[in-house]
């Protein structure tokens, strides 16, 4: 992603100064950059950040979903009244949260899985809860991070001795404290959506947006010993031209 945005902004005739992490500084030879400071090990990344946000225009964020990074970083942009090329705070504070997206959808009229904020009892899992909501679906289930990305830690259950049993020899997956939720399991391909978001110069309403890309993801959720994984993906996925027409109109309210 980095790569590739880079080498854009760059084909604009823009000045490109960017921060890389020591574990990826391998990447510095595929980038045109003006300007580059490697972040080490021993460093905060925030000062050199903050410098770079304030000695330029725009700026362009790629970072963690998770513990409100991405919302932070995106907030340092706007305290330094900058121009943000990437998603904006309204935006993140939505996609990074799974009961948010999911009551943002429900409003719009979107289908999206039934999904519950699982309760906390003394800073654990209500498990009667899980249990409880299991009957109610009377499907298979998934429990995952609330704020959660890339597959990461998704537990499949299809019985309630199942969950019993994760509770009782893989409780240590669950990290004590963080908010989890509950969702309907829907069989189905995995599949991910690159659009732009298109709105009218004239009236500033939105109008449908344009499909970059439909891309199908390699996931794994359903190993005995609870370990979920993300094995890849590929853009466009297979049969994409038959798939956009099936999810423009679908995808149309979240933009009205």
């Amino acid at each position: 992603m980095r790569i590739k945005i880079i080498n854009y902004l760059k084909s604009l005739g823009f000045e490109i100064s960017t921060l890389l992490d020591h574990r990826i500084s391998h990447l510095s030879k595929f980038l045109p950059y003006d300007h580059m400071k490697i972040i080490n090990s021993h460093e905060t990344h925030l000062k050199k950040y903050k410098e770079f946000v304030r000695d330029t225009k725009y700026s362009f964020i790629i970072a963690p979903e998770t513990s409100k990074i991405l919302y932070d970083l995106t907030q340092i942009v706007k305290n330094y009244d900058k121009i943000c090329l990437s998603s904006n705070l309204e935006g993140i504070k939505i996609g990074t949260s799974k009961i948010n997206t999911y009551k943002f959808f429900l409003k719009n009229k979107i289908l999206t899985p039934k999904t519950f904020l699982i309760p906390l009892k003394k800073n654990n899992l209500d498990i009667e809860f899980i249990i409880q909501k299991f009957y109610e679906l009377e499907q298979p289930i998934i429990i995952k991070p609330e704020d959660g990305v890339g597959a990461e830690s998704i537990y499949y259950f299809e019985t309630k001795k199942q969950i019993e049993n994760f509770f009782k020899h893989f409780k240590y997956k669950i990290e004590a404290g963080r908010n989890y939720v509950l969702q309907e399991f829907i069989d189905g391909r995995d599949l991910s959506i690159s659009l732009i978001n298109i709105i009218n110069s004239l009236n500033l309403e939105t109008e449908r947006p344009y499909i970059l890309s439909i891309n199908s993801q390699y996931i794994n959720i359903k190993s005995s010993n609870y370990k979920s994984e993300y094995l890849g993906g590929t853009t466009p996925t297979e049969n994409h031209q038959k798939e956009s027409p099936i999810i423009s109109p679908t995808i149309n309210p979240f933009f009205s």
